[in-house]
């Protein structure tokens, strides 16, 4: 591997970094601004099979980005 090739590379590991962090950054946006409408619709609500299965798609998602 030439220098060349090296910091070719080490260009792209670096805009595949920046990507992580402005999806991260998107994706916690997200979880902040809707998190009132999360509790009242969700948390506050009798426990049920939908509210179980919105926290599993909408927390595991986080769990498998970090």
């Amino acid at each position: 591997m030439s220098a060349e090739d090296a910091l070719q590379f080490a260009w792209l590991v670096q805009k595949g970094h920046w990507f992580i962090v402005a999806t991260a950054t998107v994706t916690f946006w997200d979880h902040i601004s809707t998190f009132d409408l999360e509790v009242e619709l969700i948390w506050k609500k009798k426990v049920s099979l939908v509210q179980v299965l919105y926290i599993i798609t909408r927390y595991a998602a986080n769990g498998f980005f970090l």
